[in-house]
């Protein structure tokens, strides 16, 4: 049975005896991963968890007075009596709302691909496999570093001002659903719609979720990998 604490580092010999001497691992862009997909599989998911997410009619009504303040509409919509009884006028609102949201969420999602360059460095939950051997052990002549979870995170915490996330790789495809819809959910409650009462350990949650997705999603066709990643 797997050490829920542990994953494994493969590596080169020489990569090993720098990692031991510096007391250090380094992370590598985005850009220069394995897959040409690296980082382009959650727009299109997040678009998807958005046209899925139930809006109710105070959400509805809030998102439009904070981002279509202008409108002359906006201005009458509470006092429209029992509003929910007219399911085609809502309905027109949320749509609306869903696609200031796409406007919102996508743009920032890109700044977080290509401007801020998330970096990470790549685990495995199988310390010996075949595979990870051949691509990354230097064809079995390498080495497969086991790590604990628990000691990296209190070595990395406070270490800069970026959050810093550990996770495994998530590879299947409902699976990727499921974490973008909590995803959206979260932003609307903590962020996007967000009261006076906000949850500072809730939000600070949302944004680190938020920063890490973009690398958190690859192709079924890695996950023998069983990738773990420190973003």
């Amino acid at each position: 049975m797997k050490d829920q604490d542990i994953f494994y580092h493969y590596t080169s010999v020489e990569a090993f005896m720098s990692i031991i001497q510096s007391q250090s691992v380094w992370v590598s862009s985005i850009t220069e991963m394995n897959d040409s997909q690296e980082g382009k599989l959650l727009p299109p998911l997040i678009r998807r968890a958005i046209e899925s997410v139930h809006l109710s009619a105070e959400e509805t009504i809030r998102c439009m007075e904070k981002y279509h303040s202008r409108d002359p509409l906006t201005q009458h919509l509470r006092m429209i009596p029992n509003i929910e009884s007219n399911p085609e006028f809502i309905e027109g609102m949320r749509d609306l709302t869903k696609r200031t949201l796409v406007e919102l969420i996508l743009p920032s999602l890109e700044i977080v691909s290509n401007m801020l360059l998330p970096h990470i460095c790549c685990f495995s939950n199988n310390g010996d496999k075949l595979s990870q051997w051949r691509a990354y052990g230097v064809d079995g002549k390498g080495v497969s570093l086991a790590f604990s979870q628990i000691e990296l995170e209190k070595s990395i915490k406070n270490k800069s001002e970026f959050p810093k996330y550990i996770n495994d790789v998530i590879y299947n495809k409902l699976d990727q659903d499921k974490y973008c819809a909590q995803l959206i959910k979260e932003l609307i409650e903590q962020s996007i719609f967000r009261s006076k009462k906000v949850d500072p350990v809730k939000e600070r949650f949302v944004s680190s979720n938020f920063f890490a997705a973009p690398v958190l999603f690859k192709s079924e066709g890695f996950s023998e990998e069983d990738e773990v990643r420190l973003v």
